[in-house]
């Protein structure tokens, strides 16, 4: 994570970015909907859950370049794989 903030940091976007970490289920849904995008930069996902809800609710959806969200995400047809 503490790659991201200084990359947003050296592009200057801090202003329009927010880094929540874990978040619950609870929570989740909400924050989804106020997002106009939605990074998961996770080196272990097992299923993608949080991608799919995303996904579902029609938002920007940028993953890590990991095997398992190959199955969910087709680079750049509906959303971004990140390396």
């Amino acid at each position: 994570m503490e790659y991201l903030k200084e990359n947003v940091l050296s592009q200057k976007a801090y202003k329009n970015t927010k880094y929540y970490g874990h978040i619950s289920l609870t929570a989740l849904p909400e924050l989804i909907t106020k997002a106009s995008l939605i990074a998961i930069p996770t080196q272990g996902e097992t299923f993608g859950l949080t991608i799919i809800e995303a996904m579902a609710m029609q938002k920007i959806t940028i993953v890590s370049d990991i095997p398992v969200v190959k199955e969910i995400i087709s680079h750049n047809e509906n959303g971004l794989i990140a390396e």
